[in-house]
């Protein structure tokens, strides 16, 4: 148990505050959540950190950290006993691999679950949003200061359908991401049937960030829960045990909560990862040539200087590099580049780059039916860094 209680600001349909809180839950680190309406949050946070994108930890001393990857870290190095990243080379490789794509590989399918349903979604969401109005968002999309919480919250929804066009889930794309997702939940259920967590008895890095999609925006809109509670209900378990403190594994009382032994993967996850290959890795091998291309067209640009221009538009997001287009299962996607996704990558690459020849070769066994490996062997023309709570070439 941490001997100091820490702050979460963050709001309970938010994608990232779910993953921080269920972590915080399972390492046992006391904290009190805040919304981001309160008035602290507004007057000294976001101008501290600089932006308005949430969750941030606030620690007693007065310390800001922004950014799930950077607060798991950030916990993790003051509170390494029950570390939430595996030693072996297998297994922490495929739990990179897992928070890559929960953290960006499933962004725009949460979006369309959540705004692409109004009827069954709308209500209830607006409602949510109600609760935290009044911060940051509401600033900017509502200056003159006099609607009430309810009716903020609405001019949020519809802000938000033109938001979620630009991240990919459009009308075109929509087969496909349904598609998808329908075969994620299908896979998770035969591999929740049989192993609580992603890879054993106690949830990874890749937990937590599926976890923040799933809690988020799956199990708590009310079209996405009707579909994971029907279709998968192993899955809603994993749900329902990552968002409790203990181990939850009622179903299993003589598994060790451990990691399974000799960095052994589930032939369960093999298929997932390879879904993970198809209908993914193509949009980040898209972001990487992108990125390469700017880096190319800005040969000046300075190190250490923020990648996108200072200043917060509506929902916390910064103004878009540019656009990409990718194939998702025969369908083009065209969407903002999310140049966070390389920083995200370079976790991977910086996993492999320390790997003995003989752990290399392990490692090439596991995926060799996942169609991977061509996706980990991707170059940079140059590496990024968060600094000051932004990302910055170097």
């Amino acid at each position: 148990m941490s001997e100091q209680t820490y702050i979460l600001y963050g709001n309970q349909p938010s994608y990232f505050a779910a993953k921080v809180r269920s972590y915080l839950r399972k390492k046992g680190i006391a904290f009190e959540e805040r919304l981001t309406n309160h008035p602290h949050y507004l007057s000294v946070v976001v101008p501290t950190v600089g932006n308005g994108l949430t969750p941030v930890i606030e620690t007693e001393a007065g310390e800001l950290v922004q950014d799930t990857t950077e607060i798991i870290d950030f916990f993790e190095a003051r509170y390494p006993d029950n570390p939430v990243y595996p030693a072996g080379a297998k297994q922490r490789l495929v739990a990179l691999l897992l928070e890559l794509y929960g953290d960006e590989g499933l962004i725009r399918t949460a979006l369309h679950y959540r705004y692409g349903f109004a009827e069954e979604n709308r209500d209830y969401i607006v409602r949510e949003f109600s609760r935290f109005m009044g911060g940051l968002e509401t600033q900017i999309l509502d200056s003159s200061g006099e609607l009430s919480k309810l009716e903020q919250a609405k001019l949020v929804w519809s802000n938000m359908q033109e938001v979620i066009k630009g991240l990919g889930a459009s009308a075109a794309g929509v087969p496909a991401i349904e598609a998808s997702f329908e075969e994620l939940l299908d896979l998770l259920e035969l591999h929740c049937q049989n192993t609580p967590y992603l890879l054993g008895g106690k949830p990874s890095i890749g937990d937590f960030s599926l976890f923040g999609s799933f809690f988020g925006h799956f199990t708590h809109d009310p079209y996405p829960l009707m579909l994971i509670k029907r279709r998968a209900p192993s899955v809603y378990r994993w749900v329902e045990r990552m968002n409790v403190a203990d181990p939850g594994m009622a179903e299993w009382p003589d598994m060790p909560k451990e990691y399974l032994a000799d960095d052994a993967i589930p032939e369960t996850l093999l298929p997932i990862l390879g879904l993970i290959a198809r209908d993914y890795m193509p949009e980040l091998q898209s972001v990487l040539k992108f990125m390469d291309g700017w880096v190319e067209s800005h040969p000046d640009f300075p190190a250490g200087e923020p990648i996108n221009p200072a200043g917060v538009v509506a929902m916390g997001a910064y103004e878009p590099l540019g656009q990409h287009t990718v194939m998702m299962r025969g369908t083009e996607v065209t969407q903002v580049v999310r140049y966070y996704s390389q920083w995200m990558y370079q976790r991977i690459a910086d996993h492999l780059a320390s790997l003995s020849e003989q752990e290399l070769t392990g490692v090439s066994e596991v995926l060799a039916s996942t169609g991977l490996q061509p996706y980990l062997q991707m170059k940079m023309a140059r590496r990024m860094e968060r600094r000051n709570n932004r990302e910055v070439f170097i």
